[in-house]
């Protein structure tokens, strides 16, 4: 919920209530995943919970999560792909296809001005 709030002196904005929605996690095909099989996040929400804004905020303290921190290791992502019933065939099928996009790409490249572009976009 949005509500503006307008005072002849100050101007000032408050927000409601945060509605958390919790989706099943589901095998990607990002290429632009480091390495590994990608994850993604189905359509259909499994679970939706409302919390007020505020107090949500304070519980959560200072804790932020940097780019690196929101970076799921490998391992991890296959574990979790595993726990989700795909069976490690459908996972290295992800990857190796993956893999094959991210070598047709890198050839599509070559002997083009794209191709310092998508140097300097792989060091990012």
């Amino acid at each position: 919920n949005f509500s503006p709030t307008f005072n002849a002196m100050t101007k000032q904005v408050t927000f409601g209530d945060l509605t958390i929605h919790e989706h099943p996690l589901q095998l990607g095909d990002n290429p632009a995943c480091s390495s590994g099989a990608p994850l993604t996040i189905g359509w259909k929400a499994q679970s939706s919970s409302t919390r007020n804004l505020d107090l949500y905020e304070y519980m959560r303290g200072d804790r932020r999560h940097g780019r690196k921190q929101l970076c799921i290791p490998v391992q991890d992502r296959a574990q979790l792909l595993l726990e989700s019933g795909y069976s490690l065939n459908k996972i290295a099928d992800a990857t190796l296809a993956v893999e094959e996009i991210k070598k047709q790409r890198s050839e599509s490249l070559k002997g083009t001005n794209l191709e310092r572009f998508g140097g300097l976009m792989s060091g990012m």
